[in-house]
């Protein structure tokens, strides 16, 4: 199954967010289900033991919190759209990024 986890807070960045959604991926990618993360998390040179897709954003001032614009809407609803996913999850408590997959995956159906 084609799996999207949308969510503001990954690591590298730390919390408990971050550690639940990335153990869910983890578990699901080792049950061979084909995991894709999107988030607004920065990333590192590392490699990511699950596929992700990083969205730069802006921050609001002093915060982790992205500031999204249309246009970073239309992106993951395109890309969520391209990936053809089965089920779109969406973590955190109403976080930007998170709550535009769920109206995106609402759209698509």
């Amino acid at each position: 199954m084609r799996v999207a986890l949308v969510t503001d807070w990954y690591p590298p960045a730390v919390g408990g967010v971050e550690a639940q959604v990335f153990g869910l991926a983890q578990a699901l990618q080792a049950r061979g289900h084909e995991v894709r993360v999107f988030t607004t998390s920065s990333g590192t040179d590392e490699p990511e033991p699950v596929p992700t897709e990083r969205f730069a954003f802006r921050s609001v001032p002093g915060t982790r919190i992205a500031l999204p614009t249309p246009g970073h809407y239309r992106a993951l609803r395109a890309r969520l759209a391209a990936g053809r996913f089965a089920v779109v999850h969406a973590h955190g408590m109403f976080p930007p990024l998170a709550m535009g997959g769920v109206r995106a995956a609402r759209s698509l159906g």
